[in-house]
């Protein structure tokens, strides 16, 4: 089968999700599956596109829009956002089909399933979605974009 697995942070970082991704990618290569990680970043100090342990990693530079900010600037990511989009949206979707994704596996319910939920409306994406720690406890509190996407997402899944 072929993963790709989103995610809002991976290695050189160092943290729980980290290790947890890479444990789990770890195990699909030994179950003879081929993985890709692709990671939503505001970062562009880290390469765009590295293997780290075997494993392709793309890393795409995104506005995220929906951290609190207040005034002009919270304005310019939204702004950033929807003008980029289209570009982004499709440079994931080319990657998918060239690595021939069979299911994205979402880490965490962030900016990486934003794109994957609207991805999905284009293009057939079978979706696992992941939940680390406070984000399972907090799952009943959403509220506002983030209980939006949720709901989505899993209903995307189901």
């Amino acid at each position: 089968m072929n993963i790709a697995i989103f995610a809002h942070s991976y290695l050189p970082r160092i943290g729980g999700l980290e290790e947890t991704i890479r444990n789990l990618t770890q195990e699909f290569i030994r179950k003879s599956h081929r993985v890709i990680i692709v990671v939503f970043i505001r970062d562009t100090k880290l390469k765009a596109f590295e293997i780290i342990e075997g494993i392709p990693v793309y890393r795409l530079s995104v506005p995220f829009p929906l951290l609190p900010k207040q005034g002009f600037m919270g304005f310019v990511d939204i702004l950033k956002f929807f003008l980029t989009l289209p570009a982004i949206l499709i440079k994931l979707a080319k990657l998918l089909k060239k690595n021939k994704t069979q299911i994205v596996n979402v880490q965490y319910v962030g900016m990486n399933a934003l794109y994957a939920l609207i991805l999905s409306y284009f293009i057939h994406l079978k979706f696992i979605v992941t939940l680390h720690g406070f984000s399972v406890q907090a799952l009943p509190f959403l509220v506002g974009w983030r209980a939006f996407l949720a709901d989505h997402l899993f209903k995307a899944i189901l």
